[in-house]
């Protein structure tokens, strides 16, 4: 990709994370592997991880499969005795505004159409829920009022022939839901009243617990509290975005990445770690794994090796280790600037920092996932 290129996929990339940062509520980007989902959407009111179930008993048994961009969840089957794997995002929906969806879907599986099956949704029945059949793709409930909004593409046969990206855009200044296939939009529906989204919890993978889980893998799955532009879906649908997930939970400190999002070209990315405790001393890592370091499963409780680090987890491999020097607040950055080459895309890191100090005489951060993209 020639320089301008990159310029011109830079600038739009940063306009859509600026508007992002103050909508997004979901973004799975499932990877990793392990028995979670990281949660990438920034400044989100849902958990920074959700935990995965897994009812599968046809093979591939994993909870996850290549993706179009690094791994996805795997779908499960809509025919009775039901098999399923899904996240449980922890998010309780409030929402009576703009929305907006997406995922990329596939039938890897193969399974043939079933009359239903429910791909995300809130686990009480009649509530909002993202559902399909053999022909067509539908969100119903209180997602515009009643009325079915379904899509004119035959979803299911795209998706049983590969990986196919949708997204679902609802205005409610134009009074309109807007599917798009592959980041090309169908003729908008008008609504027939606003949206009405509540509940106590929102899945991804299944609806009900008594109903068809998803038949497909799902990627890249997305939940914005804002109309979405089409330039924005374009780009979801047609490139690797960059994420960066804050999980878990620290011992007296905190970790987050600063100057944006790790994109390529983005020379001033880094990590922070923010203590209470000023001019201490310690390290960052960056490792390639949150589910083991080297033959160690992860996480691991710090307490087992340092006293009075019960209860403290350690979340990731640690492949770099970097000294850094807090200082009068506090606070220490390691500068991690990423360089304008696209064969960073898709890269996936995981970063931790411990620091002496604090009551416990050492300070754990949270865990970050980074993954590098456009």
């Amino acid at each position: 990709m020639r320089l301008h290129h990159l310029l011109q996929l830079a600038l739009v990339a940063s306009a859509c994370v600026s508007l992002s940062a103050q909508s997004e509520v979901l973004y799975y980007k499932f990877e990793g592997g392990g028995a979670k989902a990281l949660n990438y959407a920034q400044n989100s009111p849902a958990p920074g991880e959700g935990p995965i179930t897994n009812t599968l008993t046809s093979g591939p048994l994993g909870s996850f499969v290549p993706g179009p961009y690094g791994q996805a969840l795997q779908g499960g089957s809509a025919v009775s005795p039901y098999q399923a794997n899904y996240v449980d995002t922890g998010w309780a929906p409030s929402v009576t505004g703009d929305y907006t969806w997406a995922m990329w879907m596939y039938n890897s599986r193969g399974n043939p159409g079933p009359g239903l099956t429910y791909i995300a949704g809130i686990p009480v029945s009649g509530a909002f829920r993202i559902y399909g059949g053999s022909s067509i793709l539908l969100t119903v409930g209180n997602a515009g009022g009643t009325t079915y909004y379904s899509t004119v593409a035959n979803v299911y046969q795209m998706a049983t022939a590969g990986w196919t990206h949708v997204a679902f855009v609802v205005d409610t200044v134009a009074m309109t839901g807007t599917y798009y296939i592959n980041g090309v939009p169908e003729v908008p529906r008008v609504l027939t009243a606003a949206p009405n989204i509540q509940g106590s919890s929102f899945l991804v993978g299944r609806q009900l617990l008594t109903s068809a889980p998803s038949i497909y893998d799902i990627d890249e799955f997305r939940f914005e509290t804002r109309a979405v532009t089409a330039a924005e879906i374009s780009l979801w649908a047609t490139t690797n975005p960059a994420g960066e997930s804050r999980f878990g939970q620290g011992c007296d400190a905190s970790m987050a990445g600063v100057a944006g999002l790790p994109q390529v070209g983005n020379l001033f990315y880094g990590l922070e770690a923010t203590t209470s405790v000023p001019n201490s001393v310690g390290f960052i890592t960056l490792g390639f794994s949150r589910t083991s370091a080297n033959s160690i499963p992860l996480p691991v409780d710090l307490g087992t090796f340092v006293s009075g680090m019960s209860g403290c987890a350690w979340e990731c491999s640690s492949e770099v280790t970097q000294l850094v020097v807090l200082g009068p607040t506090g606070a220490g950055q390691l500068a991690f600037p990423i360089l304008p080459d696209p064969g960073y895309v898709g890269i996936e890191l995981y970063s931790q920092g411990l620091f002496i100090g604090g009551p416990r005489g050492l300070m754990s951060t949270n865990p970050v996932g980074i993954v590098i993209g456009n």
